[in-house]
């Protein structure tokens, strides 16, 4: 387990036990994922399915990030330094669920690969 990804469910579990409300969503949006890739294409996914929502976007989305190992390792890096830079960032776990530049940037990767593939 990345020492990221072991971050990000530590924060999701204190979250939890902290604010019982938002236990739910930090459960639905991390803690059920074994896997950091396999979170972040829900979490991309998730983001995008009112533009695409007849179409399976959390599967699509993990097949192009296991082929392309790069696109998890360079949205870890991106959180990592959000998180050290930002102020208004508190936490790694506020970076991966909510900031919107992260997100854009990691589709923005994504589509790049599926570019890639040709």
């Amino acid at each position: 387990m990345s020492p990221l990804w072991q971050r990000l469910r530590d924060q999701a579990r204190q979250l939890t036990e902290r604010n019982p409300v938002l236990g739910d969503y930090a459960t639905s949006h991390l803690l059920v994922y074994s896997t950091f890739e396999d979170a972040l294409a829900a979490n991309l996914a998730r983001q995008m399915q009112a533009q695409a929502s007849n179409v399976a976007l959390e599967d699509w989305f993990k097949a192009i990030i296991k082929a392309s190992p790069s696109v998890a390792q360079s949205a870890a890096a991106d959180i990592n330094h959000l998180e050290t830079v930002n102020p208004a960032c508190p936490d790694h776990l506020t970076a991966f669920l909510t900031f919107r530049g992260i997100q854009a940037v990691q589709a923005y990767r994504i589509a790049h690969a599926l570019w890639a593939e040709g």
